[in-house]
Parts: C-alpha cells; sequence; structure tokens
C-alpha cells in the first residue's frame, strides 16, 4: 500500500495499483486505531522465541515515497529518520527492493550486488546507531533475477545458488551493522496477497476481467504463484535464520506480510477461493512465527477483530505492517467521525494479539498517486501527526505547533 510516485511492486507485467484501489480505509480511521491499539497490546519476541515480550507496541514511520527536504538523495532519507526519532517514533520501515532505491538516491550497483550495496549504504549512518531506534522493519526483495523468483518454484529452484549469495551479502550487512545491539531488525516484503494475484488482491476480488485477466495467463496461474511465493517465503526465513545462527548477538527475525484475511469473504464478485491466501499456507514455514498484516482490508469491512482472531491463529506475533491514514484535509469533521467508528471497533475486538504498529507513511509526497498520506509535510510541517503526539515516546522532541 505504498508507493513511491511512479513504482512499487510490478507482478507478471501488472501495473501498480493506486491505494484506493486495493480496498483502503478512508479518512482519519487508521491514526485513531493504532492509538487504542498502543494501549492494548504488547510487542516483539526475542529471536528464536515462540512468545512475545511484554510491554507496549512500538510505534514507527514508513520512510518512502516521501522525505524530508524533498529531494531523494540519502542524507535526505538519514534526515528523514532521524526526523521521525526526534518526534518520538520508536520504529522505522523502508524498502530495498528494485523499484525503491531511485526514491532514496542509492547508487546503482551491479544487479548481483544491489541488494548488499543499498544496504550498505541506506543503514551508514549514525542515526542507525541511535538507542531511541527499537525495531527496523526492511522490505526487502531480489535484485539478480528480479521478481520471478518470487512466483515461480522451479524458476526459484533453478538459481536457488544465486539467490543464496545475493540473500547472504545483503544479510551479513544487516549482521555487521547490528549485532550486539538492542534493535530488532525484521525483513519483511511488500503485500503476500497482492503479489500472488497479479498485483492487487482487492482487484481480483472486485473487478471481475482482472481476476479472468489474473487467472488466464497460465493454466492454474493462481495456485502456481501462490506455491512459488511460499518456497520463497520458506528460503528467506531459512537464510534468516542461518544468519541469526551465526551472529547470536543479531535480533534478526522474518515476518511475511500478507493482506487477505477477511476480503474473499465480503466482496468477492467473481471465483474467490476463500482458502487461497497466503495466510492460510504461512503454516509450511518454519515456527515460531511473526506476521506482517497490511490492515486494510478488514478495516474497510469493520471486521479487524476477526481478522487479528484469524492472524493470532497463525501467527503467535503480529506487526501491524501498514495503517494508512488518507486525508487531504487534515481540518475535516468527517476524518473525526471516521475515527470514531474504528475506535469503537477496536473496543469490541476481543483478540489481544501482540502488536508492533507502523504508519503509511512518514512524508508526504505530493506527485504521489497516494497523495494524502503523510504524518509531515517534506519541510517538517506536521499534518497527521499532531494525532499521534500524545502516544508517542516522552522522551521525543515536542512537534511544532
Amino acid at each position: 500500500m505504498r508507493r513511491q510516485p511512479s513504482a512499487r511492486i510490478r507482478s507478471a507485467g501488472q501495473q501498480p495499483i493506486s491505494r484506493d484501489g486495493d480496498g483502503l480505509a478512508h479518512g482519519w480511521a487508521g491514526a485513531r486505531l493504532a492509538l487504542l491499539l498502543l494501549v492494548l497490546i504488547p510487542v516483539l519476541p526475542a529471536p528464536g522465541s515462540a512468545q512475545p515480550r511484554t510491554g507496549r507496541p512500538l510505534v514507527g514511520a514508513y520512510v518512502w515515497g516521501g522525505l524530508l527536504n524533498g529531494r531523494p538523495t540519502i542524507e535526505n532519507f538519514h534526515a528523514s529518520v532521524k526526523f521521525v526519532l526526534d518526534h518520538g517514533f520508536e520504529a522505522v520501515r523502508f524498502t530495498v527492493t528494485p523499484g525503491s532505491l531511485a526514491s532514496y538516491g542509492v547508487p546503482s550497483c551491479a544487479a548481483t550486488d544491489q541488494m548488499r550495496c543499498a544496504l550498505k549504504s541506506l543503514l551508514d549512518a549514525p542515526v542507525f546507531d541511535d538507542a531511541r531506534l527499537k525495531l527496523v522493519v526492511i522490505t526487502l526483495h531480489d535484485f539478480s533475477l528480479g521478481q520471478r523468483p518470487m512466483v515461480d518454484a522451479d524458476f526459484l529452484e533453478q538459481h536457488r545458488e544465486a539467490l543464496i549469495r545475493e540473500y547472504r551479502a545483503g544479510l551479513a550487512v544487516i549482521a555487521e551493522r547490528f549485532a550486539s545491539r538492542e534493535t530488532t531488525v525484521v525483513i519483511s516484503n511488500w503485500e503476500g496477497d497482492n503479489i500472488v494475484y497479479c498485483g492487487s488482491v482487492y482487484r481480483f476480488a472486485t473487478v471481475v476481467q482482472f481476476a479472468v485477466d489474473c487467472q488466464g495467463q497460465a493454466t492454474g496461474n493462481v495456485e502456481r504463484r501462490m506455491q512459488g511465493f511460499v518456497a520463497w517465503l520458506k528460503l528467506r526465513s531459512e537464510l534468516v535464520d542461518e544468519t541469526r545462527r551465526n551472529s547470536p548477538a543479531l535480533q534478526l527475525l522474518h515476518a511475511p506480510e500478507v493482506n487477505n484475511v477477511v476480503l474473499f469473504e465480503h466482496r468477492c464478485r467473481h471465483q474467490c477461493d476463500p482458502s487461497a491466501t497466503v495466510l492460510g499456507r504461512l503454516g509450511q514455514l518454519p515456527g515460531p512465527r511473526l506476521c506482517s498484516y497490511s490492515a486494510y482490508d478488514s478495516m474497510r469491512e469493520n471486521l479487524l477483530a476477526t481478522a487479528l482472531a484469524r492472524l493470532s491463529a497463525v501467527c503467535p506475533t503480529i506487526i501491524l505492517g501498514e495503517v494508512g491514514v488518507r486525508a487531504p484535509d487534515v481540518s475535516s469533521a468527517e476524518a473525526d467521525k471516521r475515527a470514531k467508528a474504528v475506535i469503537d471497533q477496536v473496543r469490541r475486538a476481543s483478540v489481544k494479539a501482540p502488536f508492533a504498529i507502523i504508519v503509511w507513511n512518514a512524508f508526504e509526497a505530493r506527485a504521489s498517486r497516494d497523495a494524502g498520506y503523510g504524518l509531515f509535510e517534506e519541510d517538517g510541517r506536521p499534518r497527521t501527526f499532531r494525532f499521534w503526539r500524545e502516544i508517542l515516546s516522552p522522551q521525543s522532541s515536542p512537534p511544532p505547533p
């Protein structure tokens, strides 16, 4: 659910889908939702542990699509991370994917070395030594072979050794940077169900022609893509586990991100199989499992409690990997009305799963198809942030009025 001005994950030739097209919550719902969840629920497990640590959840900002000071440079990325820490956030999420690097000004390297090169550039700054930074979530995809290994198990197997080399090199950078640190690093992905369903599971469910085209790319196309995606997740889990074994002081975890928990039951206009979800296949991965959930489908349908119950049955620990707030008008009375509806929904939730919460997104990007989600303007002026200040770290710098 995010996008830099012109690129996000492209799957099997599909074009990026705007946030509105993904069936996202509207208005201020996400901000107030996260405010309440912060009060409800504790946070992340120690590496290798099936049980979560106790305490309040961490709240972070997704730094992607827009940066402090506007221009896409490494320096502005680092300044953006420091800015959100200064305003009380304790976690940050960013992307390291073929389509995202230009938005950070990451220099080009050879394709076989781009993951390692990009991670080294992005993490090489004092802000990642800041004791206030408790959690780093990295949306990490392959570079050397494009997106095909994510949805084609046979292709992945043919190129398995190349992928292993690429990930080992990238994860070694993370291990070197964060070993013996209190910061937890989580490797995740763009929404898994979107990847499987040809770029947008919401469009698959609601636009008949899109579903027909997606299924028609090959016999059993969706199931083939699902098998490929699960194989890709399994390989990544194995490599994260290997890296952690080799660096016992490193707090490194893998959190596959899903975004279809209730959608097929409530929005399907074609042939949707409610069992054909990434969440339903996560049992094939080694446990204990940490999951990231892009929560817009359940928030939109007023079914967050149902979604949390289903998620917690599979994943002992859950991160709300994206909670978005679209508000072109930050003073809208309608926004407060929508927020109240979501707060009431969460209060009725019977499941109190452990959470970290990532807010989409840190800085407003006016040129983006997804304008309106920014916590801050690119010059640092607050937008939706004013609804968050009371729940953030009391040690943070006070925001501007």
